[in-house]
């Protein structure tokens, strides 16, 4: 029955892109694709594709394309940058116009079934084009209105567990009971945020600014329980009413990783475009960054958000959000 409703998916061009969209299509059959393989345009060579390709099945030539796409019944192709500079390809994907297939561009067929954006497959135009921050004027007016009146209300009613909070805090181990640290904000502006302290007093004295991972030892007992319900991030309320933060957006960042991460991740400043969030889509869809590698990987959700923000997005992102903090499953 499911085989009857799955759509025949081929990807043409082979790049790191390809790749990571054919892994994410295995990956997920819910998605309703069946991916006959990935063609690869470049002239033969003595150049053997990555071993990681092989497993998603190399179609090699122009000729085998044009007989897949008569033969095999394809519903979907995807398009790489580098197809459009093969005239032929283009005369091919022309004169299959009557086997009645979609036909989607690499980077917007990424986006639409990963929810982030490829950044190997966007340039400077892509920003001009998708984050024209004068369409959403009208929105942003009406988030900051439901920010101001929500903070205030979640603020009175966190007031509650404030002092259960400092006193696990205070017993878990010695120390204030609130944290501050110096984050970047929109435009790339530097405040100071603040939470409830999860670490131990001057846990970065000896290390310096550095990644949380996985079971760090500067964590206190109480701070594990604070990170996994989020309660840690009550006293941000405070920066969403001074209007430093929304509720929902990208995750703000420490300035000691800002050089370090504009310089290795392309596009990186382009999060400062909007104002950093308490929870966001780069939050609820990945974990901790705590290497480079990691917030390139969050920077694809970030730029997914940016573009897509909606009322309907942030509600959704914060009833996920609602579902972790319930569940304990933050970090």
């Amino acid at each position: 029955f499911e085989k009857r409703f799955k759509r025949s998916l081929l990807i043409v061009g082979l790049n790191r892109q390809a790749f990571e969209l054919s892994q994410f299509i295995k990956s997920n059959p819910q998605l309703g694709y069946e991916l006959k393989g990935v063609v690869d345009l470049s002239p033969k060579t003595d150049n053997v594709p990555e071993e990681e390709f092989k497993k998603f099945g190399i179609i090699q030539g122009l000729g085998n394309l044009e007989r897949m796409i008569k033969n095999d019944h394809i519903d979907t192709v995807v398009i790489s940058p580098e197809s459009y500079q093969t005239p032929e390809t283009i005369n091919i994907f022309y004169r299959s116009l009557g086997q009645k297939i979609s036909f989607f561009n690499l980077a917007s067929f990424y986006e639409r079934v990963t929810g982030k954006v490829p950044l190997g497959a966007i340039n400077q135009i892509w920003f001009l084009e998708n984050l024209s921050e004068g369409k959403k004027r009208g929105y942003e007016i009406i988030k900051r209105m439901f920010d101001t009146v929500f903070a205030v209300i979640i603020g009175i009613i966190s007031l509650i567990p404030y002092p259960f909070i400092a006193l696990v805090i205070k017993l878990s181990s010695p120390g204030p009971v609130f944290y501050k640290q110096k984050r970047l904000g929109q435009s790339g502006k530097i405040f100071e945020i603040i939470k409830f302290r999860t670490m131990h007093k001057d846990a970065e004295k000896e290390t310096g600014a550095v990644w949380t991972t996985d079971n760090d030892p500067r964590v206190t007992r109480a701070g594990r329980f604070l990170r996994k319900t989020r309660l840690d991030e009550i006293p941000q309320i405070w920066n969403i009413l001074k209007g430093e933060m929304s509720f929902v957006g990208p995750r703000a960042e420490r300035p000691e990783f800002h050089d370090l991460l504009q310089t290795n991740v392309p596009f990186y400043e382009e999060r400062y475009l909007i104002k950093p969030g308490l929870s966001g889509w780069a939050q609820i869809n990945f974990h901790y960054s705590s290497s480079i590698k990691d917030a390139a990987e969050k920077l694809k959700y970030d730029l997914y958000y940016i573009k897509n923000r909606s009322l309907l997005l942030d509600l959704g992102i914060l009833l996920k959000t609602i579902r972790i903090t319930l569940q304990q499953a933050g970090r």
